[in-house]
Parts: structure tokens; C-alpha cells; sequence
């Protein structure tokens, strides 16, 4: 899985390289991705953070649900309004920090995030401890008010990333950048669920063990944030294009804020910035209602390791489960956005909803093991044919001054489809169970919103893109 990212790291680089050689020999000065050495570093440094990040929270995920299930005795119900509360929270956060990224600095919001990170992880160490002092129903809250903290941090980070990700990208290789990010923390969490498996076997099921060392990766993506990511403005340039980046300053119009560096010390006033709200296009909204619906059919990963658990899943073994999916992520992310990039990025999205649909139907129909590796397997697929895709669209339809606040909103809408779709999985399971149907009514929700998702899609597509006239994108905005 490691190596599978570092060759996607190489072959991005070099991808860019090989474009802006050939465009060079052949004098064509606008069909080169414009990229300096500075920037490529921070990209390849934001991928880091990420894979860091996502292992930490896949050491702690990847066994917490089993803990309060079968340790605290904890419904299906109330994990899941836990789970769609925090997710819900982490989405909220999202919109006051993408807009801040826009009036201020992208890296120094991300920042606070990984502050918070950094110091909620230990606060998951100490939960296994407390049953015994507090009791259960204490611990619970306890661990609800961490697990919203900790999600709350990871949406401050977010809308900042993705709108990071995009000012430092170009039009042409975008899919590819936020492709690279997702692969990046897709191992990070193959990484983190073979971290857990292996202390949970060494420490004999200790959950403060596993739950304490998720702590070491949240540090050392502080450290790479602070060394490599945050960069000054002036040092995005590096010496071969300092004379173009003057000669294009002094052509530039005032307000082409999507030139503008990315990290550094924004021009945007904050009321500017919402002021602009009301100019972001149909084709925007159009996606975040896709993407709304979608999410309704992305509950928690939650109700997939207690559906492995109920048919016999062992416990210790359990955040192996987790590795089928980010595994397939690690694989499959980087190539999906090459071949987006390339063809058409609603055309993978449409491939990846009906992997999620046959995903549910596996889940329902195959209560075995390795139909619950493969089900697992099949909603990877999917996240790495979306999840990255459906952010370079978002990306596409925005000025780029505005992308912080556009992914705010995206967040804002998401936040609210996770809450309502954890909650109604949790019901649902607690339903199925009792009706003798086992640990399935979560995926008939998901396999519903699915369809529902693909066909406002298609409707996107095939009636109201086709009735827009082609955009061609001129110099200014593909440079941006």
C-alpha cells in the first residue's frame, strides 16, 4: 500500500514534468501546467498530513465501535446519532473555516485543526479507563463530546485542504491533485487499521493502548504542516520563474484573486467573501445537490465493522476489515483521476454510485465473511471514483477566491445528509435485528439513497449540461 502511494507520488511529478518538457520543445507556452518547485513540494506535503491524519483516526475508529457496542452495551441507535452528530459537527465547522481560509490564510486555519487533533487524541486513551470510576453511561458522554472535538477538528482542516489543493493545482491536472490526497490518506488508514490489529494483539485487546499511540502520527502531521505546508507567498516561486510570474503580475487585473497565492495573507475581506456567495453558479448547486443525496447512502463505517462483528468477525482482527477498503482506495484513486482528467469526471462519479449499489446489495445478500470483505471492498471502489472527482467539479464551478466558501457550503449540506443517514442506519439496524433480519437495515437505506443519488445525476447530465453551452476556459483561468 505504501509503495502503491509513492509510485502515484512519482508518476504525478513526473506526469507534470514530462508535460511542461514537450510544451516547452514545442513552444506552446499555455498548454504547460504551471507549476513551481515550491509548489509541488506543498502538494506532496499536504498529502503527507493527510495520510498521518487518516491513520491516527483509523487507529481509534476501527476498534471504538466494537468498544461501545460490546464493552459499554451501547444501542445501535445511539451510535449511530453519535456518529451523525459528530460527522454533523465536523461539517458545521467546515463552513466558518472555509470561509476564514478565504478571508485570511488557508494553512493558518488548517492549523488550528491539527492543534485540536493533536490534543483530543489523548482523550480517547483515558475513555477505557472510566467505566470503572464513572460508569458506562458517563463514559459514553464522555466519549461523544471527544469523538464531536475530534471531528470538529478534522472540518476545520477540511474546507481549508480542499480549497488549498485546488489553488495550487491546475484546471488540467486537478483531478489528479485531489486524487493524490485521497490516495495519500486511504493509506494512511491501511497503515493505521494494521497498527491497531497488531497492538490489539500484543496488548491483549487494550483499548487505552491503541487509543493513546493514534497521538504519534496527529504529531508529526503538525510537524510537516509547520515545516513543509506553510510557506510564505514569495517562496512559491522558485528562480526559473520569477520573470514570468512578474511579467504575468503586471498583466493581471486587480481582482484576479484566483492567481493569488495560496497559504499566504488573502486580499479577500470576509464580507466580500460572503457578498460573493450569491455568484456561485447553477452548475455548483447542481453538484452539491448530488453530492447531498449521495451522502445520505455514506453512513458511518460504524455499521460495517458491527455487521462484520455479528457474523462472527473476531474482535482483535476486526480493523483488518477496514484495510479491504482503504486498500482498494490506495490502488484505484490515483488512476480514477488520471482517467477523469482525461474523459469526463461525471462519467466515473455515475461507475462509482453503482459500485456503492452493488456494495449494499452484497452486505444484504452475503453474510459472510468474505462478503463482507468484498461489500467493503466494493464501497472502496466507489470512494475512490467519487470522493476525489466530485471535489475537482466543485472546484471547476467556482471562482477561485470563493473556493473555501464553496467547499463550506458543500460541507454544510453533507453535515446535514450524515446526521439525518447515521441516525435513520442506526434505527434501522436496531429494526432488522429485531425483526430477525440481522445487522442489515442500514444498507436498503443506502442501496435507496444510491439510486436516488444516480438518478439526479443522470438528470444533471444528460438535460441541463447538454443545454449549457461548452466553456473554454482562457489563459488567465487555466493558469489559475
Amino acid at each position: 500500500a505504501l509503495a502503491s502511494f509513492f509510485a502515484s507520488l512519482a508518476a504525478f511529478l513526473a506526469a507534470l514534468s514530462s508535460s511542461a518538457g514537450s510544451a516547452a520543445a514545442s513552444g506552446r507556452e499555455d498548454a504547460a501546467p504551471t507549476m513551481s518547485k515550491q509548489q509541488g513540494v506543498r502538494l506532496a506535503g499536504t498529502a503527507a498530513t493527510g495520510f498521518l491524519w487518516s491513520m491516527g483516526s483509523l487507529m481509534v475508529y476501527s476498534v471504538l465501535p466494537v468498544f461501545m457496542r460490546e464493552e459499554l452495551g451501547i444501542s445501535n441507535t445511539k451510535i449511530g446519532l453519535l456518529e451523525g452528530t459528530a460527522i454533523f459537527c465536523a461539517s458545521s465547522s467546515k463552513v466558518l473555516a472555509g470561509v476564514a481560509s478565504d478571508a485570511f490564510s488557508r494553512v493558518a486555519v488548517i492549523a488550528v485543526g491539527a492543534a485540536m487533533t493533536l490534543l483530543v487524541k489523548p482523550m480517547f486513551a483515558v475513555a477505557p479507563l472510566l467505566p470503572a470510576l464513572v460508569g458506562t453511561s458517563s463514559t459514553f458522554f464522555f466519549l461523544w463530546l471527544t469523538k464531536i472535538l475530534d471531528r470538529v477538528a478534522k472540518g476545520v482542516r477540511g474546507a481549508p485542504t480542499d480549497a488549498l489543493l485546488s489553488d495550487l493545482s491546475d484546471r488540467r491536472w486537478r483531478g489528479r491533485a485531489f486524487a493524490l490526497n485521497q490516495s495519500a490518506s486511504t493509506m494512511g488508514g491501511v497503515l493505521g487499521t494494521f497498527v491497531a490489529s497488531t497492538l490489539m494483539l500484543l496488548s491483549r485487546s487494550n483499548h487505552s493502548v491503541v487509543f493513546g499511540a493514534a497521538f504519534v502520527p496527529a504529531a508529526l502531521a503538525m510537524v510537516i504542516l509547520l515545516k513543509v505546508v506553510w510557506k510564505e507567498p514569495t517562496d512559491q516561486v522558485d528562480a526559473s520563474g520569477e520573470a514570468a510570474a512578474e511579467a504575468s503580475a503586471k498583466t493581471a487585473p486587480a481582482r484576479d484573486l484566483g492567481r493569488e497565492e495560496a497559504g499566504g495573507p488573502r486580499r479577500v475581506r470576509l464580507g466580500a467573501t460572503l457578498r460573493g456567495v450569491r455568484k456561485l453558479s447553477l452548475q455548483y448547486w447542481l453538484t452539491v445537490a448530488v453530492v447531498g443525496i449521495l451522502y445520505t447512502a455514506r453512513f458511518s463505517e460504524t455499521f460495517i465493522a458491527l455487521r462484520a462483528r455479528s457474523i462472527g468477525w473476531p474482535t482483535a482482527s476486526l480493523p483488518l476489515l477496514f484495510s479491504a477498503n482503504h486498500f482498494m482506495q490506495s490502488l484505484v484513486t490515483f488512476p480514477m483521476g488520471v482517467l477523469a482528467d482525461k474523459a469526463d469526471k461525471h462519467v466515473i462519479v455515475g461507475i462509482g454510485m453503482v459500485a456503492l449499489m452493488c456494495a449494499n446489495v452484497v452486505f444484504i445478500n452475503v453474510p459472510t465473511v468474505p462478503g463482507t470483505v468484498m461489500g467493503f471492498a466494493l464501497v472502496g471502489l466507489h470512494m475512490s471514483m467519487s470522493q476525489s472527482n466530485l471535489k475537482a467539479l466543485v472546484s471547476e464551478s467556482v471562482p477561485g477566491h470563493l473556493r473555501g466558501t464553496a467547499f463550506s457550503f458543500l460541507a454544510l449540506v453533507n453535515g446535514v445528509a450524515l446526521l439525518s443517514a447515521n441516525f435513520v442506519a442506526g434505527r434501522m439496524m436496531d429494526w432488522s435485528t429485531a425483526t430477525g433480519r440481522g445487522m442489515t437495515g442500514a444498507f436498503y437505506g443506502g442501496l435507496v439513497s444510491t439510486v436516488t443519488a444516480f438518478s439526479v445525476l443522470l438528470l444533471k447530465c444528460y438535460i441541463i449540461d447538454r443545454r449549457s453551452p461548452p466553456r473554454t476556459p482562457g489563459r488567465a483561468e487555466a493558469s489559475s
